[in-house]
């Protein structure tokens, strides 16, 4: 019987050994997939979100330049390390070649559960030098950046700041066609001062009084003066420069 008993307990250990083996094998498998390979799949959709978006903007107008890949790679490379923004061009690459969405909800929900708010405002910015690269920004440009900051959550305010930046000179409404005086207006159509823009580079209301413009020109210029520019790069100090200067120019219209 001891005998017997033994060889019973040796094949019951062998089976036990056996069951917890697999357990443990089929635990480790699950906790791979489950963690890497879930969090390497959801990277890869924001970083196919941030190609797609930027494709979007640069077909808008129904081409697309060399002048403005040179803005998103500028743009790649401040704001991604190497891999991820070859990642990025090499997923434009082939999101050039077919036709773009007309529903950027989709992109703009993975970018507002992977980027901050002044990560998100700085794609703003990038997508505004997009349209404007040529000189010239086009209707349908206008539109998607519009429907950009309206999904992304982007607050009005910095939304007119930033249109108050690039888009000086030119009607939003029919956005392409310069705007050279407030005779531009259609008669009978609703008027827009030609300093609209400049409330908007501020980010004052209409009604503001003269305290609230010069305090508004006072905190912006703190911020964006070339000689507050320390550690920034020479790309960095250029658009700062340019938005200073316009913010100084925003001034003197609404002071005049």
């Amino acid at each position: 019987m001891p005998f017997f008993l033994f060889i019973l307990l040796l094949i019951v250990g062998i089976m036990l050994r056996s069951i917890l083996t697999d357990d443990e094998e089929d635990a480790s498998g699950i906790f791979e997939d489950d963690g890497v390979g879930a969090g390497g799949s959801q990277r890869a959709s924001f970083l196919k979100s941030v190609a797609q978006l930027l494709c979007i903007v640069m077909a808008a107008d129904r081409k697309t330049t060399k002048t403005e890949l040179n803005v998103v790679k500028k743009y790649l490379s401040r704001n991604f390390d190497e891999g991820d923004a070859h990642t990025i061009l090499q997923m434009m690459s082939q999101c050039l070649k077919k036709p773009m969405p007309q529903d950027l909800r989709p992109f703009c929900l993975q970018l507002n559960q992977n980027m901050s708010y002044k990560q998100r405002l700085a794609l703003l910015t990038t997508l505004f030098e997009i349209a404007v690269v040529d000189s010239r920004i086009e209707k349908e440009e206008a539109k998607v950046i519009e429907m950009y900051a309206r999904f992304a959550c982007i607050r009005q305010v910095d939304f007119d700041r930033q249109r108050g930046y690039f888009a000086y000179g030119f009607t939003w409404e029919n956005t392409g066609k310069q705007k050279t005086s407030s005779s531009d207006t259609p008669s009978g159509g609703k008027t827009s001062t030609t300093k609209d823009w400049a409330y908007d580079v501020l980010g004052v209301p209409r009604d503001a009084s003269e305290k609230e413009i010069k305090n508004a020109f006072r905190k912006l210029s703190m911020q964006y003066h070339p000689d507050k520019q320390i550690e920034a790069s020479d790309e960095e100090l250029r658009i700062s420069t340019e938005k200073f200067q316009r913010i100084s120019e925003a001034y003197e219209v609404l002071m005049e």
